[in-house]
């Protein structure tokens, strides 16, 4: 039988490259909370573009507000991306 990894706690990435916020704080790492099935549900019928759909699930996820998130370089933004794929069971037997 297989075993699965399950990611039940808040992620923190380090940014590669620091990020000022529109209220003026600097910061060098970015926290993101346990998703949940409403987030991506209001994420989805926030938008149909899936790229502001992600943003805004970024922005629920992280407490940053949208225009943050469109701040970040894009290989931070990729960091997101890849803590929230994280969050994803999966078989550890399987490549991701």
């Amino acid at each position: 039988m297989s075993q699965k990894t399950v990611i039940t706690t808040d992620q923190t990435i380090t940014l590669f490259s620091p990020l000022t916020t529109g209220d003026g704080k600097t910061l060098n790492e970015i926290t993101m909370r346990v998703p949940k099935r409403k987030d991506i549900a209001k994420s989805q019928r926030h938008s149909k573009d899936p790229v502001e759909a992600e943003t805004f699930l970024f922005h629920l996820l992280t407490g940053l507000t949208m225009e943050d998130i469109g701040e970040l370089t894009l290989a931070d933004s990729n960091q997101l991306s890849d803590m929230f794929r994280q969050f994803h069971v999966r078989d550890n037997n399987q490549p991701e």
